[in-house]
């Protein structure tokens, strides 16, 4: 709850500062580049640092990978067959091979993980 109030207190803080001019026009655009460029990545090496992957998870992290591959591989023959060119068998590479698979992967971990914490918690 701490980190909550800190947000709020930081919203709150920043509208001020910003509605009294403050801080200078391009003082979001730098704390954005700021949070992006160097605090994320530091945030998830830091997780990462003693994180464990288990020989049953390398399937489903490699299933992007196989299935960009599989795409990647379809298109082409396919374009080959139809005699387009590269530019055009490219798009349906990149559309079909690239596609947000979070829509059918988080719903599918989401489950498990909530499962997890439940039974943790009793």
């Amino acid at each position: 709850m701490s980190n909550v109030v800190l947000l709020f207190v930081c919203l709150c803080l920043g509208v001020l500062l910003g509605n009294r001019g403050l801080l200078p026009p391009a003082t979001p655009r730098v704390l954005n580049s700021v949070i992006v460029h160097i605090s994320l990545p530091a945030v998830i090496l830091l997780r990462l640092h003693g994180t464990r992957l288990p020989p049953e998870l390398l399937f489903p992290v490699g299933m992007p990978w196989i299935s960009f591959l599989l795409a990647c591989g379809f298109f082409w023959l396919l374009g080959r067959a139809l005699r387009l060119p590269d530019t055009t068998i490219g798009g349906p590479m990149l559309v079909g091979g690239l596609a947000n698979t979070s829509f059918v992967g988080l719903p599918m971990i989401e489950p498990s993980t909530a499962a997890a914490a439940w039974r943790s918690e009793s």
